[in-house]
C-alpha cells in the first residue's frame, strides 16, 4: 500500500514486442507453477504426512512456493492493470490530486473504487452471514445433543457456507461489474 501511494501510476514502458513474449511466457510460467502446486500436493500423498515423516510436506511446501514465483513472476509485466488496482489503496482525493495520474484516468480510477467499496461492503456482509450460519450449525449441534461426531449430521457439514459465500461473492462481483453504470 505504501509502494502504491507513493508510485499511483506507472508509465507503461513496454514494447509491442515486450508484452507479447511476456503473454506467452505468463502462459508457459503459469501452467509451470499449476504443476509445481501439482507435484507439490501429490508428494504429500507419496510420502506422507504424518509427524514422523516431514519430508513430504517439506517438498510440498517447496515446491508450492515455487509454483507461486513463478504464477506471480509471469504477472508481473501487466502495468495497466497495477495501474487499475491503484484505487484499491488510495482516497478519492489522493486519486484527483496525484500528478502522476493522468487526467484521463482519474474518474475511471474514482469510478473503480467505488464499485470496488460496494462489492466489498456487499460481500464482507455475506461471508459474515455464512459465518454465523457456520457457527450456528456446529454449536447448534452440540447445544442440541446431537453426538459430537464430526462425520455426521450438520456438524459434518458446518464448513459449507463459507465456499456458497464466496461463490456468492463471485457472482455478486460479476453482476455488480456487469450493471454498473459507465
Amino acid at each position: 500500500a505504501h509502494f502504491v501511494r507513493e508510485h499511483p501510476y506507472i508509465e507503461d514502458f513496454y514494447t509491442k514486442e515486450d508484452k507479447s513474449r511476456a503473454r506467452s511466457s505468463f502462459s508457459i510460467q503459469l501452467v509451470g507453477g499449476i504443476a509445481c502446486i501439482f507435484a507439490g500436493v501429490c508428494s504429500v500423498i507419496l510420502f506422507g504426512e504424518d509427524s514422523e515423516n516431514i519430508f513430504g510436506v517439506s517438498i510440498m511446501l517447496s515446491l508450492i512456493a515455487l509454483g507461486v514465483c513463478f504464477i506471480i513472476h509471469g504477472g508481473m509485466t501487466n502495468i495497466a492493470q497495477y495501474n487499475q488496482k491503484a484505487s484499491d489503496f488510495l482516497e478519492k482525493a489522493e486519486i484527483t490530486a496525484s500528478p502522476t495520474i493522468p487526467e484521463e484516468d482519474k474518474p475511471e480510477l474514482v469510478r473503480a473504487q467505488k464499485t470496488d467499496k460496494r462489492i466489498g461492503a456487499i460481500c464482507g456482509t455475506i461471508m459474515i452471514i455464512a459465518t454465523m450460519i457456520a457457527l450456528l450449525m456446529l454449536f447448534g449441534s452440540l447445544a442440541a445433543g446431537t453426538p459430537s461426531d464430526y462425520r455426521s449430521g450438520m456438524i459434518a457439514f458446518f464448513w459449507l457456507p463459507w465456499p456458497i459465500g464466496g461463490l456468492l461473492c463471485g457472482v455478486v462481483a460479476l453482476l455488480i461489474k456487469g450493471f454498473s453504470k459507465e
